[in-house]
């Protein structure tokens, strides 16, 4: 068998808001999500929607609690997630970004977390009541429409930002 605890799904853009998808509907099989470019669960439907949501149009990261609540019906739990947005992008406005700390945030009924400067980055964590982490939240300055971190020679990455593949994997897969 997989401990869902291993399972993370890692997501840029139209990939990021799939990954929010799947977690709130298979909560139970999946531990973590990185999300890069993404925003809250079903916070657009429809084409109109959804170009409103990217554009940061109509965002409530509480609606969007209580419905990705819903959607995962007894294996209700707080969402171990790793959040990355750039302050330039242009496609996926950067107010996602807040709606979907607030969706997680109000999930697992604890504050917005603590705020840091991070390797050239706003870095804040969401803790439960016993110091554990259950998701961070990335904004980049400068970055575009883009992964931090990645390579030059690639396409849609910021190579100036955090390495967000590394740091999102290091925050969402426990220790062995």
């Amino acid at each position: 068998p997989v401990d869902p605890e291993r399972v993370v799904v890692l997501g840029f853009s139209a990939g990021a808001f799939m990954a929010v998808k799947l977690q709130c509907l298979a909560a139970d099989v999946i531990g973590g999500i990185g999300v890069m470019a993404g925003g809250p669960y079903r916070c657009g439907e429809g084409l109109v929607g959804s170009i409103e949501c990217m554009r940061g149009v109509h965002l409530d990261g509480k609606a969007a609690a209580a419905a990705c609540l819903a959607a995962m019906g007894r294996e209700r739990r707080a969402i171990r997630a790793s959040l990355w947005q750039g302050t330039e992008d242009s496609v996926v406005s950067p107010a996602n970004l807040d709606a979907l700390t607030t969706m997680l945030a109000t999930i697992a009924g604890v504050d917005r977390g603590r705020t840091e400067p991070r390797d050239g980055a706003i870095h804040v964590t969401g803790a439960d009541a016993r110091g554990r982490a259950l998701f961070e939240s990335w904004l980049v300055p400068e970055m575009g429409h883009a992964w931090s971190g990645g390579e030059e020679r690639g396409t849609q990455t910021y190579p100036a930002g955090p390495r967000a593949t590394e740091l999102m994997l290091d925050f969402l897969l426990p220790e062995n």
